[in-house]
């Protein structure tokens, strides 16, 4: 395993490491309380993925979606870590990591409407997070690509997302 490759699995691997306890709690339609974030491959095609928070019973509920836009078969075979290793902020307080409970969507200029999936976080709700939208990250991390011998790789790093919901 290349040393590059092995910083990519290591990100995943502490990501998840770190993971906020999230239980499932249903889905939710898409709407414009949700905030639009994501990133992009060094092939300029990117992953969007959307998110909102509210409490239910004193507990931060994260719910969430995401979509590609048009990819090859090499990157999107990476958006699965990428998602792994992703988390959502309220005011700076990390409500979960992991996004991989969050529901793939047909990418669209317009998702309104589709259903994203819910978890109920382990972290307590704050009166701050009303006025505070969900903030998605996503790392920076970088994957060999399909030419080894000559050094390729792919990467993916955070960046502006055109907004999916109308």
């Amino acid at each position: 395993m290349s040393g590059r490759m092995f910083l990519a699995w290591s990100a995943v691997a502490l990501a998840l490491a770190g993971c906020t306890t999230a239980t499932p709690v249903g889905t939710d339609p898409i709407d414009s309380r949700y905030s639009v974030g994501g990133g992009q491959w060094s092939s300029g095609r990117g992953i969007t993925v959307v998110a909102r928070a509210f409490e239910r019973n004193g507990v931060t509920v994260i719910c969430g979606a995401w979509a590609m836009d048009s990819q090859g078969g090499l990157t999107r075979d990476y958006n699965d870590d990428v998602l792994a290793a992703g988390s959502v902020f309220l005011d700076g307080d990390r409500a979960v990591q992991n996004l991989s409970f969050m529901r793939r969507v047909p990418y669209s200029d317009n998702i309104a409407g589709e259903q994203a999936n819910c978890v109920a976080t382990g972290l307590s709700w704050k009166a701050d997070y009303t006025t505070s939208p969900a903030r998605v990250r996503l790392p920076r991390m970088v994957f060999e690509g399909l030419d080894r011998e000559m050094g390729e790789f792919v990467k993916f790093r955070e960046t502006r997302r055109a907004a999916i919901i109308r």
